[in-house]
């Protein structure tokens, strides 16, 4: 800044009066008569001790003072700020603000998340993302400030919080007064002032200073000159240099066509305040230079890649998109990395450059037996709404009622839960039923805010449709539903086995009456049956249950791999006895009784079934023989399957379960040379 023109010294221009001084004590000591002088709110004021005058308030009140100073001088303030507890919600502060614009905001989140006191130039519609001070959370603090103003340039002189110099974080000059002093709270929600806000004390000093003013103007054209508002005219201190507000830099717009249609956006590119000196009344102006804001696209994408939402928008501005709390992607159930129950759910960008990109962070929820996810809106039938909490907290700010009943789904055989999250003031239950309404499977009652829950397992012998009765109104809402299938139906016939694929699911068969098996073949003409408790999906097996039976086989997540073994998935189409690379396929049949792997010999092997290959060296050599089953795993007390033609050779004798001598078993249990056989 150029030197000031004055009738006085520099040292009689630093020369402060003090115009209002409070303290503790003493003859300035604050009084209850203080807070007559005070305008706004003052029926919250109050005087302490401990911390002066003081302002308890759960509202967004103010309270102010106004100094009258002279033409062109110096304030300033000197403040002992006494503040804490504000805890709560981003938009609660406790403020302090210097004239219109200037504004300190102590914010605090929570102990995982503490704020701190932060800067505003534009009274509080903003605030600066870095802290001036960072607090530790929930801890009063008692802080001096010191703030110049000179009103003869709008900018602060000097700005220092708790001992450092902040000045630099002010650049430029302010619009508007800088003689009033406002304490305040500014309220976003339901929240609760642990701690009182309060001025320790306050003293408010004058700097006179005999200067020379002079009108400048400042010109907002384009590229070319063209005027695109009208120029302001401004007054300032000659032999200084002009020092734009923040406002004159920001966006314009114009109606470019004469259409009577503002649609054209014309953006900052540059200006030459800093160098044009003010050298008379009205023989100074600058130019602020603007240019035609261009068109960006941009795009919301999960961490995952997905794309959530694209477009584009001119250059600078903010575009905002509701967010899923879940996700389902390629049998994937995401949930929203920040997901919680008192947020909002919803992301913003200011685009500023081509194809630009904001992330919206998912994590994995390891739910991998979900099968159906419906946000509430999105399900045909229901009314969606944004009242009350659908809007403030639901997923895409969202959720549904159902003025009928309505059908969300229909399941397969098998056994299930539901989770449901709903919301609104209590006195509302959603009931859900599988076929009718005469089968109940889960209510969910409204609580007065987001809650959530999930039903008992519930169980479907065939393929059944999920309703929502009839329920709710438009600030009692189901935000959304998810459906887990808990166990899944699985059938091995009166033949005692059966190959088996699950594409789906992985399955834990450590607890059933059906066995799981994979199935090696090491040796010529026999195969080793290895029992497996979990089976991954994908993953054929042989399944085994004498006598045959239908069992729901618990779902799980994260089955461990199966190894070792010969079984392969069918495909549907014909399988070949030999592949031509010196492979042999073998098919689970049942030939005269007999079930057992047999050659292929080109029979169809559905896509849920599966069958043998093996090298040719390992198969049989008969062309009707039957691969030999051998029970690796001797804790299920049967050691091997014969057919029904069991052979009693020499000493080889063959007993029942009873003990008794058996010249010519059939089907059944048996023991032969001390070892359970299966014949079958």
């Amino acid at each position: 800044m150029a030197g000031l023109l004055m009738g006085a010294s520099a040292w009689a221009q630093d020369s402060y009066t003090t115009l209002y001084e409070k303290t503790l004590s003493g003859g300035t000591a604050w009084t209850a008569d203080d807070i007559t002088g005070w305008s706004g709110t003052t029926t919250k004021l109050s005087i302490n001790a401990s911390y002066g005058l003081y302002y308890s308030s759960q509202n967004t009140d103010n309270a102010y003072k106004a100094f009258t100073i002279k033409k062109n001088s110096k304030i300033k303030y000197e403040i002992t700020w006494y503040f804490g507890g504000a805890v709560g919600r981003t938009s609660n502060y406790e403020y302090l603000q210097f004239g219109d614009n200037l504004r300190i905001g102590h914010m605090s989140y929570n102990k995982d998340n503490p704020g701190g006191v932060y800067l505003s130039t534009n009274a509080g519609t903003s605030y600066e993302s870095t802290t001036i001070f960072a607090e530790n959370y929930n801890t009063r603090y008692t802080k001096d400030l010191t703030i110049i103003f000179d009103t003869s340039t709008g900018e602060v002189e000097s700005f220092v919080f708790d001992g450092t110099d902040v000045t630099s974080r002010i650049s430029g000059a302010l619009s508007g007064t800088f003689n009033t002093l406002y304490m305040g709270f500014t309220r976003g929600g339901s929240v609760s002032w642990d701690n009182p806000h309060g001025l320790v004390a306050l003293k408010v000093s004058e700097c006179e200073q005999t200067i020379t003013n002079a009108d400048y103007t400042v010109n907002y054209v384009d590229g070319v000159g063209n005027a695109l508002k009208t120029a302001a005219v401004r007054t300032g201190v000659v032999g200084n240099y002009i020092s734009l507000l923040g406002t004159d830099k920001d966006p314009i717009w114009v109606d470019t066509d004469a259409d009577d249609v503002v649609d054209t956006k014309f953006i900052y590119v540059s200006d030459n305040a800093s160098t044009t000196e003010i050298t008379g009344d009205g023989t100074a102006s600058c130019n602020v230079v603007f240019n035609v804001a261009p068109t960006y696209s941009y795009s919301f994408k999960t961490s995952f890649g997905t794309t959530l939402a694209s477009g584009s928008t001119l250059s600078g501005e903010t575009v905002s998109i509701a967010i899923p709390r879940y996700v389902m992607n390629s049998g994937t159930f995401y949930v929203y990395a920040s997901a919680a129950n008192n947020i909002t759910y919803s992301k913003s960008m200011t685009v500023t450059s081509d194809n630009q990109e904001e992330t919206v962070s998912y994590n994995d929820t390891g739910y991998d037996n979900v099968v159906y996810f419906a946000e509430a809106e999105d399900i045909t039938g229901m009314t969606r709404s944004n009242e009350g909490q659908g809007g403030a907290r639901s997923s895409m700010c969202y959720g549904a009622y159902a003025t009928d009943n309505v059908t969300v789904t229909s399941l397969p055989a098998g056994k299930y839960t539901l989770t449901a999250y709903i919301c609104g003031n209590s006195g509302t239950t959603f009931r859900f039923y599988a076929g009718s309404t005469s089968n109940e499977i889960y209510n969910i009652a409204t609580t007065g805010s987001l809650t959530s829950g999930t039903s008992t397992e519930f169980n479907l012998t065939e393929a059944t449709d999920i309703i929502i009765g009839a329920a709710g109104e438009a600030a009692k809402l189901i935000d959304f539903i998810y459906i887990q299938k808990t166990a899944e139906p699985v059938t091995v016939t009166d033949a005692g086995m059966a190959t088996y694929v699950n594409s789906t699911y992985d399955l834990n068969f450590s607890e059933t009456d059906i066995k799981a098996y994979k199935v090696k073949v090491s040796t010529k003409g026999t195969a080793t049956l290895t029992k497996v408790d979990e089976v991954p999906a994908g993953t054929p097996v042989l399944l085994v249950k004498d006598g045959g039976a239908t069992e729901s086989i618990p779902v799980m997540a994260g089955a461990a791999a199966v190894t070792e073994n010969d079984l392969v998935v069918g495909t549907g189409a014909a399988v070949p006895t030999t592949d031509g690379a010196g492979n042999t396929n073998m098919i689970l049949n049942k030939v005269g009784g007999n079930v057992g792997f047999y050659f292929a010999n080109g029979q169809t092997v559905a896509t849920n079934r599966a069958y043998l290959h093996i090298a040719t060296t390992l198969a049989p050599d008969a062309a009707s023989a039957r691969m030999a089953m051998v029970f690796g795993d001797e804790t299920t007390g049967i050691n091997a399957v014969q057919g029904s033609g069991v052979k009693v050779n020499g000493s080889e004798a063959v007993y029942n379960l009873n003990g008794q001598r058996v010249a010519q078993p059939t089907k059944g249990l048996y023991i032969v040379n001390g070892k359970k056989v299966l014949v079958k």
